[in-house]
């Protein structure tokens, strides 16, 4: 089911120079607990509820009729779109920890309102189980605390990368060493003062010449992985726990003692290969990074690897940025190589790790705590990906709402600290800017003549179907595959109602395996797919910065490929498991997924 079929139409609403007086009438009227805020074109700018009322007049001497909306409601909007499927509206209602989501057009404008309560008594279909679990879910991301009472950090994290060795160490990390200008092609922004953000989360481009200015309002800055001078290797490292993110965050050490068997199989992998990455230490994880310097064998053995889709070629030819369509090469053959790089940490790490450890964003079954190591970067343009800098602040907790008391960290070099150190010193930015005199932050360079990594991977099964893939014409089924009921459930959605699950990374997946076992071909699977991404499926910005082809191409490639190299277990893909991840719409469909998965193996198994 959809949005438009439960959402309550023509919801009341108020304007921000309202009185409170006036509201707490609309909510009697309405019998509702919640109001969207609107501005005078009718798009939603906030949200207030009778719990706002309360505790605002609570803490004032000032009447209800004097005190306006303006001053009360919530500034973080989070919305969904009528065309949406309500499994991923529940989930975002889970995720943000709220109970009511005003439906808006493309332009922000209010159409309605989606309720929990709508939720329960008119989409059973969903489950009382999937509902019941996110609203405990809700529960414990709400209470004791609301997240938006928290203190804003921007003052603290401004006072701290106020500091010139901050500065200097941020500067350095951009490729600025020695007095020299950044060679990092552009700098990005999250939150801070200004709350810079895209919609879907990623960071804002900015210019070279505003660190100082966004240093100053607190944002976290971050560089771009396009460089003038190399290629820059990035491995994000992340925790997950999709029942409680504000786990890392609320109990650090633990979190990080479980993840240090991965921090430790990762950078002997890199170790191995000649490789001394710069490891930082993230939010709920570890970035791993080093750059490939311009005009070395090895650059040049990477540009050789790397293959671009028509429209992405012609993006990096338009860019006019010097280099740009070798280094957007380099990006993609670099991607293939961290691919390989991480099925061989996964295969070591597997028969006792302590934590189940993914390619990309798919949840274990059953549900609970796992290691993602994120290629996603390698997945869409060179120019549209940056990462945290070193010495920058991380204030992920702090946009999502979760952990109030711990609102921002800060990014910091491992560099052989006890781990109980370091993350005591990321949370005080005094300590922090101690650090930065004594830990210099340069990404170092990867000895240019070593191509024993591009050899090693040329000689792999996962290099033998990429070739295959990228050779393939790509072919579909020799069938009517996509009629139902060839098609289970759970694959046919996404591809009827692409927009949002087919971004998904656990719908895509499922999307790759039934097609694949049905007789299509991956590179076919990736077209398919590709196809729904450029057709307008209400994607907002989406696919106005990224590329639909690469981006379908690299997420079927990269699921197919650890089916066929032997990675993927072919038990870990049922309905069952399905059902545990919470990416079966709950149909008895009469389908059984292991057998797709049993025939995707027999067609392209381990080359």
């Amino acid at each position: 089911m959809k949005v438009a079929q439960i959402m309550s139409i023509d919801p009341s609403s108020c304007s921000r120079d309202e009185s409170l007086s006036s509201v707490a009438g609309k909510l009697w009227s309405a019998d509702c607990g919640a109001l969207p805020v609107v501005d005078g074109d009718g798009r939603v700018a906030g949200m207030i509820t009778d719990r706002d009322i309360a505790i605002a007049l609570g803490f004032s001497s000032r009447p209800a009729s004097e005190t306006t909306v303006g001053e009360v409601a919530t500034g973080a909007v989070f919305s969904c779109r009528k065309g949406e499927l309500l499994e991923a509206v529940l989930e975002r209602m889970a995720a943000r920890g709220v109970r009511r989501l005003p439906v808006v057009d493309e332009n922000g404008r209010l159409l309605g309102m989606l309720s929990l309560n709508d939720l329960i008594a008119r989409a059973p279909d969903l489950g009382a189980r999937r509902i019941l679990a996110a609203l405990e879910r809700i529960g414990r991301r709400t209470s004791p605390h609301r997240p938006e009472a928290a203190p804003a950090p921007f003052d603290a994290i401004a006072a701290a990368t106020d500091d010139e060795a901050v500065r200097e160490r941020i500067l350095e990390y951009c490729g600025g060493v020695r007095g020299a200008p950044p060679t990092a092609w552009h700098l990005a922004a999250l939150g801070g003062s200004q709350a810079r953000y895209h919609p879907d989360g990623a960071p804002v481009a900015a210019e070279l010449g505003s660190l100082s200015s966004l240093l100053s309002e607190g944002a976290d800055v971050c560089r771009s992985l396009g460089d003038r001078e190399s290629s820059l290797v990035h491995l994000d490292v992340d925790y997950s726990n999709p029942e409680d993110p504000a786990e890392p965050y609320r109990a650090p050490e633990p979190v990080f003692r479980r993840l240090e068997p991965v921090y430790e199989a990762v950078r002997a992998a890199f170790l191995r290969r000649g490789i001394h990455p710069l490891c930082l230490m993230t939010g709920r994880g570890y970035h791993f990074i080093a750059a490939i310097p311009q005009g070395t064998p090895l650059s040049e053995a990477v540009v050789s690897i790397g293959g671009l889709v028509p429209s992405l070629e012609a993006r990096y030819r338009a860019l006019g940025t010097p280099g740009a369509l070798e280094r957007g090469r380099a990006h993609e053959g670099i991607g293939r190589l961290l691919e390989h790089l991480a099925h061989e940490v996964i295969r070591g790490l597997r028969p006792d790790s302590p934590l189940p450890i993914a390619l990309a964003d798919v949840p274990p079954a059953p549900p609970g705590p796992f290691v993602c190591l994120d290629l996603s970067a390698y997945g869409d343009p060179l120019d549209e990906r940056s990462v945290r800098c070193a010495f920058s602040s991380n204030q992920r907790s702090h946009a999502l709402g979760i952990a109030p008391e711990r609102p921002f960290v800060f990014t910091l070099p491992r560099n052989g600290m006890p781990l109980t150190e370091l993350l005591e010193v990321r949370e005080s930015p005094e300590r922090v800017a101690a650090l930065a005199r004594l830990a210099p932050a340069p990404i170092p360079s990867v000895s240019g003549d070593s191509t024993s990594w591009v050899d090693e991977y040329l000689a792999s099964p996962l290099a033998a179907f990429h070739r295959q893939y990228d050779l393939d014409p790509g072919s579909p089924a020799p069938s009517a595959w996509l009629e139902s009921p060839s098609l289970p459930r759970c694959a046919e959605i996404p591809l009827d109602f692409p927009s949002p699950s087919l971004l998904k990374p656990v719908y895509l997946r499922t999307v790759a395996y039934v097609l694949w076992g049905l007789g299509c071909s991956p590179r076919f699977i990736g077209e398919l797919v590709r196809s729904r991404y450029e057709a307008d499926h209400g994607w907002g910005q989406t696919f106005s910065r990224y590329d639909p082809a690469t981006r379908a191409r690299f997420y079927v490639r990269l699921f197919c490929g650890a089916l066929a190299s032997g990675l993927e277990e072919p038990g870990d893909f049922s309905c069952d498991t399905q059902r545990q991840r919470g990416a079966c719409p709950g149909l008895d469909c009469g389908h059984d997924l292991a057998r797709f998965a049993r025939k995707a193996l027999s067609r392209g198994g381990p080359p």
